[in-house]
C-alpha cells in the first residue's frame, strides 16, 4: 500500500484570531509557502510596550553608570564612603540585569509576531482547513489546523515472505547491500506498470507472528503526483547486476 513519505500537522503556536487561510483543500503548496495568518494587532501592541520597557531599562542603566562613575571619582578624593561606592556598583549591576531581562522579553515578543504566520514545512498537498477564518484559537484546545502530505517521493509499505527475503539475502550477503542492489517495479491496480523505478529504503526487524512476512518500505519518484496514499499496489524486484 502507498503511504506518505512525510506528513505533518499544521498547528497554531500562539493564541489568537485566525485572520486568513491562504490555500484550498487539495492544493499543492511549496515549502515555506504561507498557509495561515493570525491577526497581529494585539501582539504588535505588546511588542511596542516591551520595547518601551527596554528603552526605560537602558536609560536607568545609563543613569546608574553615571552615578557609579561619580562615586568612583569621589572615592578617589575620599569624599564618599566605600559603602556608598559598593551600593552604586550594585545598583548599576541591577540595572544591567534589568536591561538583559527586557531584551529577552522583547525577543520573545518578536518571535511571537513571527509565529502569527504559519508556513508549509515541505512541498506537499493540503487537507481541508479544520477551522474557518475568524475563529479565535487556543493552542491547548485547537491543536491542529490542517495536515500536509508529501507526495514526491512516495513510499510503499509491503511484506516480503521469508523465501524472497532469504533468496535476496543469499545473493547480496547483507541487508545493507540488498538495499543498494535491488531495483523495484510498481504494478498499478489496472495492471499497468508504473513508469518510474523504485528502491528499498528499509526493512523491518522481525517477521510478523501471524503473517510470517517481513515488513519492508520502498520509495518511488512521483513527480506528476499520480500515486496517492492508500492505493493498493504490487511490487516486483530484481537485482540491478542481473543476478
Amino acid at each position: 500500500m502507498l503511504v506518505p513519505a512525510r506528513e505533518a500537522d499544521i498547528a497554531p503556536r500562539v493564541d489568537g484570531l485566525l485572520q486568513s487561510i491562504h490555500f484550498k483543500p487539495g492544493q499543492f503548496v511549496k515549502k515555506k509557502e504561507l498557509l495561515f495568518e493570525f491577526m497581529p494587532t494585539e501582539k504588535e501592541l505588546q511588542l511596542k510596550i516591551e520595547r518601551a520597557r527596554l528603552e526605560r531599562a537602558k536609560a536607568k542603566l545609563q543613569l546608574a553608570e553615571v552615578v557609579l562613575s561619580g562615586k568612583q571619582t569621589l572615592r578617589k578624593k575620599d569624599a564618599t564612603s566605600e559603602l556608598q561606592l559598593l551600593q552604586a556598583k550594585a545598583e548599576r549591576d541591577i540595572a544591567a540585569a534589568d536591561v538583559g531581562e527586557a531584551e529577552t522579553v522583547v525577543r520573545v515578543a518578536e518571535l511571537t509576531i513571527l509565529e502569527l504566520k504559519l508556513y508549509a514545512p515541505f512541498d506537499g498537498i493540503m487537507s481541508a482547513p479544520l477551522l474557518p477564518e475568524g475563529t479565535f484559537l487556543k493552542r491547548e484546545k485547537d491543536s491542529k489546523l490542517a495536515r500536509i502530505v508529501q507526495l514526491d517521493p512516495i513510499r510503499v509499505a509491503a511484506e516480503a515472505p521469508f523465501d524472497v527475503y532469504a533468496g535476496r539475502r543469499q545473493l547480496t550477503k547483507s541487508d545493507e547491500q540488498t538495499l543498494k542492489d535491488v531495483e523495484l517495479t510498481l504494478k498499478l491496480p489496472d495492471g499497468s506498470e508504473y513508469q518510474h523505478k523504485g528502491r528499498l529504503i528499509s526493512g523491518g526487524f522481525q517477521f510478523g507472528i501471524n503473517t510470517q512476512k517481513l515488513e519492508v518500505w520502498a520509495e518511488f519518484p512521483n513527480p506528476d503526483h499520480l500515486l496517492r496514499p492508500g492505493l493498493k499496489v504490487e511490487l516486483e524486484s530484481r537485482l540491478i547486476n542481473g543476478r
